[in-house]
């Protein structure tokens, strides 16, 4: 996220609710299409956690009777937020990582004339055309 502009988790948590927000918004005044199209935005943009907290604070405004006030709410949100964590911990645990490069990363002394780079990764990779 600080390749983004984020430099905090602080400023990570504030512009989650802000997008989950947006998406609940576009979902209340513009409709479905509307909020899905918002979700895939977020999604391009790697805060792949909002469409999760946006239907959380769906839960919050259709269920007042288990979340009379925000208070009663922040342990729901706290639940959602640790299920995302955990899903990004998993996912980044089971991603490729590079074994070996043909050149190593920052060599000044390749030859322009190279045709060919090899890398080498842990697992795997699959094509998707």
């Amino acid at each position: 996220m600080k390749r983004q502009g984020y430099g905090s988790g602080r400023a990570v948590v504030y512009e989650t609710f802000v997008r989950a927000s947006v998406v609940r918004c576009r979902a209340d005044t513009e409709g479905a299409e509307a909020a899905a199209a918002q979700t895939k935005d977020e999604l391009e943009a790697h805060f792949t956690w909002v469409p999760t907290v946006a239907a959380a604070l769906a839960e919050y405004t259709t269920d007042r009777e288990r979340f009379p006030t925000l208070d009663s709410f922040v342990p729901r949100i706290a639940e959602v937020l640790a299920a995302e964590v955990a899903t990004v911990e998993r996912d980044v645990a089971a991603a490729s990582k590079l074994v070996s490069m043909t050149r190593p990363n920052g060599a000044v002394d390749v030859d322009p004339a190279l045709k060919e780079l090899v890398f080498t990764f842990d697992q795997p990779m699959q094509h998707k055309a």
